[in-house]
Order: structure tokens, then C-alpha cells, then sequence
């Protein structure tokens, strides 16, 4: 019995989320594009440590690393900050 009471309010609770979100779709798809874009970011923030991390292995860093880390820094901050219109 006691499952039985947990399976339906499972059930409705899932159904007052579901009619939730389709009361609001336009703004969940705004909010749903805004954490894609959010997630692409911080792809390109991994990517540019990782990059950084592979020229900090040695425990020194060149001169040409050195200017390489700072122009990945500056494609960063251009993809980081860049306007994304939205649809």
C-alpha cells in the first residue's frame, strides 16, 4: 500500500512539473539556450587550462609558451564575452 501511495504521488508531483513547464516553454527554450551557450563556455575554459596545465608540466615556462598562453587568453576572453543573440 505504502508504495503504492509513493508510485502516485510520483506520478503527480511529475505531472505539476510537466504542466509547469509547458505553462512557461517559451522562456524555458530561452533558459535552455542560455545554458547550452553557458556550457559551451566553459568547454572553451577547460580546454584553455588544460592547454595551460600541459605548459606548466615541466615546472618553467618559455618565452614562446609564455606568448602562446597569452594569445589563448585573449581567444578565451573573446569566446567567453561575446554576445549571443537570441532567437
Amino acid at each position: 500500500m505504502k508504495t503504492l501511495a509513493i508510485w502516485f504521488g510520483k506520478k503527480y508531483a511529475l505531472s505539476l512539473v510537466q504542466d509547469a513547464v509547458s505553462a512557461k516553454k517559451d522562456k524555458v527554450a530561452k533558459w535552455a539556450t542560455r545554458i547550452g551557450v553557458w556550457i559551451e563556455r566553459i568547454g572553451y575554459v577547460a580546454k584553455f587550462l588544460g592547454s595551460l596545465a600541459e605548459k606548466l608540466s615541466d615546472g618553467e615556462i618559455t618565452n614562446d609558451e609564455a606568448q602562446s598562453a597569452i594569445a589563448e587568453a585573449k581567444l578565451l576572453a573573446e569566446q567567453v564575452t561575446t554576445d549571443v543573440k537570441e532567437a
